[in-house]
């Protein structure tokens, strides 16, 4: 290789990572507490925005303990954007001393319901908005862009056509918006006492239940013992995108839910299970 062609490359070099540096340089930094609020900042920031998720999508937000890389990661970025109900928020915010602007969402229910991810994912552009005027209106068109996709997810087929289900309480909102009929449900594995299994026994024998639906990250198993007692199928859902593989997106978790639900009520027809 000769002088030139040397010196060529070199050049070419340092010009792209002057161009990567002055890119990552100019991108808003957000920190976010799961991995729902992180899918949709992406799918609002686009490459205007570099999102950190301090929870990962299979962990329950409610059982996370802060970590010394999180006070660093909120000291150094523009924006801490959260559920509003994460316990340990305030312990980080006051040990980071973060002068980043601090946006608890604040949109009860489940975010994979259509209509609710629409009022979750307007107030995050909202607040990435506030967090960069620059781009505001980029954050906007790209709002529009995913309001699009949201409504086209919202009239899909509604899959449950009144089967009884038994479900996680983190599951419920969903499986009504696909058409089930949710005949009961309960909390998390420390709260269900042999008392409220006992009465779940006796409902889903009565409503005939085909289908006992868990939460991945409250419970994957908590309705394995209620589900084989009622001969009926149990499967797991997610209600956060990265609970399981090839779901990194608001939409690819919706999707998998649903066909995961899909295959359930296909083989209870199958096998013509009653739920006795």
């Amino acid at each position: 290789m000769n002088i030139r062609r040397l010196s060529i490359i070199i050049l070419v070099l340092v010009l792209c990572t002057a161009h990567c540096c002055r890119a990552l340089a100019s991108q808003l930094s957000v920190v976010t507490t799961t991995t729902l609020i992180g899918s949709l900042v992406r799918e609002v920031g686009g490459t205007n925005v570099r999102a950190k998720v301090l929870i990962s999508g299979a962990s329950c937000p409610g059982q996370y303990d802060m970590r010394p890389g999180d006070v660093s990661a909120l000291r150094h970025c523009g924006a801490l954007i959260f559920h509003g109900y994460e316990q340990f928020v305030p312990n980080l915010v006051k040990a980071s001393q973060s002068k980043a602007l601090i946006v608890p969402i604040g949109v009860d229910g489940n975010w994979l319901v259509p209509n609710t991810c629409l009022k979750a994912v307007d107030k995050i552009a909202e607040s990435l908005g506030r967090a960069d005027p620059s781009h505001r209106s980029e954050y906007a068109a790209r709002l529009t862009v995913f309001v699009g996709k949201i409504r086209r997810m919202e009239r899909l087929p509604k899959v449950g056509r009144g089967t009884a289900v038994i479900c996680s309480d983190q599951q419920s909102q969903l499986l009504e918006w696909l058409g089930f009929k949710v005949v009961g449900k309960y909390g998390r594995p420390e709260d269900l006492t042999p008392q409220e299994l006992h009465k779940l026994f006796g409902i889903a024998r009565e409503q005939k239940v085909s289908l006992v639906v868990d939460n991945l990250q409250s419970g994957p198993q908590e309705g394995v013992q209620l589900a084989r007692a009622v001969h009926a199928n149990h499967i797991v859902l997610s209600s956060f995108p990265e609970g399981f593989p090839g779901t990194g997106t608001w939409e690819s978790t919706l999707r998998s839910n649903i066909n995961r639900v899909v295959e359930a009520v296909k083989e209870s027809n199958a096998i013509g299970n009653t739920g006795k």
